[in-house]
């Protein structure tokens, strides 16, 4: 079975090596214009396929170069995992199985930084969704899909290293299915409980801390993929990121400005507008502390983050 693996980053480099050990396969991969051989700290799909002596069958990048690279490949099927274009329709025409893998619990979340929206949105549960792609944005029939929970401890970047395994352990089962004959049950995706967000990562980065505690640490965690900058704040000259986890206490009894830095028993915490957010680790120049360090190594007692 021919199948063709387009893609980039953790997902598509563990799903190339998962798929390598399975028999009966010959593989044919896309990459992607905007993933470099060594991308930040991040795992390459390009650098994955440089070591083991592995070319991708693009070499441009043009709608017209790609579907030429999966006419001469001739596959069974295609695997997008986190391919950064929109496969045209004479491309699809050319495939008889062509499959996403989505980080959210389909229809909702469709497009880009699903995950984080949904962790901004504090839902209980995420999941992967495996579906057949069509001339929409993620709105292809369903496949199959698994759910796991959104463990507030964690910020993005674990969670989608849960969502990574996911998503390759579902690829796995359709490819020894489909091996044994059995073709995928679908089933068409609720149009009316599709949920869709614009293509740009929420916000600015920059925490505000005028808003409820909840929502101020889902943020803290949802900005947290390293090695992306995580959430920021400022006070006076200096800017600090922050990490999750953070604590929570409830309304201190008092009336605290948003942004407040305050000593809470032997730790310094900020208020929010329903009490206050205990954080962790930050990052401050190139230096990686506990918060109430950084408060009393710069003496910010009692001012305020912006």
């Amino acid at each position: 079975m021919r199948v063709i693996l387009a893609g980039k980053h953790e997902l598509a480099c563990r799903l190339a090596a998962a798929l390598e050990d399975c028999r009966g396969l010959e593989l044919g991969f896309l990459a992607c214009a905007t993933e470099a051989d060594h991308d930040g700290g991040r795992e390459s799909l390009k650098a994955l396929l440089s070591k083991r002596d592995h070319r991708p069958l693009n070499d441009d990048y043009g709608h017209e170069d790609l579907l030429h690279a999966v006419r001469r490949f001739q596959p069974n099927v295609l695997i997008s995992a986190g391919y950064d274009r929109i496969f045209r329709p004479e491309l699809l025409a050319s495939v008889p199985l062509a499959l996403n893998i989505h980080f959210s619990l389909l229809p909702r979340y469709r497009g880009c930084y699903s995950l984080p929206w949904a962790m901004l949105n504090d839902d209980s549960t995420l999941g992967v969704t495996v579906h057949h792609i069509d001339s929409g944005i993620d709105s292809g029939p369903i496949v199959v899909q698994s759910s796991f929970p959104n463990d507030r401890g964690q910020g993005c970047k674990a969670l989608y290293l849960t969502a990574v395994e996911c998503g390759v352990q579902l690829a796995l089962r359709l490819m020894e299915d489909l091996k044994a004959g059995v073709p995928p049950q679908t089933r068409p995706q609720d149009e009316s409980l599709a949920t869709y967000h614009p293509p740009r990562f929420p916000g600015d980065f920059r925490i505000t801390w005028r808003q409820t505690i909840s929502t101020v640490t889902n943020y803290i965690r949802a900005t947290h993929f390293p090695p992306y900058q995580p959430a920021i704040s400022t006070c006076g000259e200096w800017t600090m990121g922050f990490e999750p986890p953070v604590r929570v206490l409830p309304d201190p009894g008092q009336p605290l400005a948003p942004g407040t830095i305050a000593l809470v028993g032997e730790h310094y915490a900020v208020a929010a507008l329903n009490g206050l957010v205990l954080p962790g680790l930050v990052h401050l120049n190139e230096d990686r502390l506990l918060f109430s360090d950084a408060v009393r190594r710069l003496g910010l007692a009692g001012r305020r983050l912006t």
